[in-house]
């Protein structure tokens, strides 16, 4: 499992607001057991910050110098981006905040921190919580950034299917049987991307000449005077190089001659009977 800031939220929140935790700088990595409410313990405000990221998954240091003075090292070596921003408007859950001497971490609701002993001191004070050592505390402001672990890329939307190509296979004398046609799905993304991967099968033929090679092709159209929804190309598709799968391995080329509503590829060989084959390939284009 990866490290998870909202891990780490769920564990500063129980320790600062159900364990019976309090606050000593020389006692400070004594820690009970997640979900061990009675047991005292106690810490100071960095090695809580410390202890819940690394319960959540974050490498970090567990044995070591570690406190406020070493954060900036240790949390960027782990991930975490510094942000020098004294507002508070733009702080998310799972943000480590940070001032000379003092840290917490914002819930999103609530800076969870260690705060004092019951005396008002660092330490001395009797093992556990009296009150207020450790503390869930509303937003204030005073602290000079806070360390973020960057949220990873949203998942690109799923497009829509967009049925508006018609494919019709062979040209008379280039193929021993029939044409025939088909409807090839289209995928629209929001970013002007058409889109079509197609599994293709040839059946075999004669070539057409093509220099001292052969050829076998298909004809696509774009029938935009037919369909009001299909959309106007900006340029030309371009049809990626194919991964051809054949009983000999007679392909050596692809010529494309696409205009904006139809045109014509074809599979290059050395010899004039082509074998049937599989091609996959790939046809895009930026509609407008």
């Amino acid at each position: 499992m990866g490290a998870s800031v909202s891990r780490m939220v769920e564990l500063v929140e129980w320790y600062c607001g159900t364990a019976n935790l309090g606050y000593d700088q020389y006692n400070r990595w004594d820690f009970p057991e997640p979900g061990d409410a009675v047991t005292p313990g106690e810490c100071d405000c960095s090695s809580l910050v410390y202890h819940v990221a690394v319960l959540a998954g974050f490498n970090l240091p567990t044995s070591g110098t570690r406190y406020t003075g070493t954060m900036k090292r240790d949390f960027t070596a782990a991930g975490f981006q510094w942000i020098a921003d004294t507002s508070t408007d733009n702080w998310k859950a799972g943000d480590i905040l940070y001032k000379d001497g003092h840290t917490a971490i914002w819930t999103g609701k609530y800076i969870a921190e260690a705060y004092g002993d019951e005396t008002g001191g660092d330490h001395g004070g009797k093992t556990g919580d009296q009150g207020n050592e450790t503390r869930l505390s509303p937003k204030r402001a005073g602290w000079l950034g806070y360390f973020r672990f960057p949220e990873p890329d949203p998942p690109a939307p799923e497009p829509d299917p967009f049925p508006i190509v018609l494919l019709a296979e062979g040209e008379k004398g280039t193929h021993s049987f029939s044409q025939t046609t088909g409807y090839i799905h289209w995928w629209k993304y929001n970013d002007g991307r058409l889109v079509a991967h197609i599994s293709d099968w040839f059946n075999a033929g004669v070539g057409t000449q093509y220099g001292n090679l052969y050829s076998i092709g298909k004809k696509l159209y774009f029938p935009c005077d037919i369909d009001s929804d299909c959309p106007r190309f900006v340029k030309v598709p371009i049809v990626s190089a194919p991964c051809v799968r054949a009983t000999q391995n007679l392909m050596t080329g692809m010529v494309t001659n696409l205009k904006e509503n139809s045109g014509d590829w074809k599979f290059i060989a050395s010899q004039r009977a082509i074998p049937k084959f599989w091609a996959d390939y790939t046809i895009e284009g930026f509609w407008k």
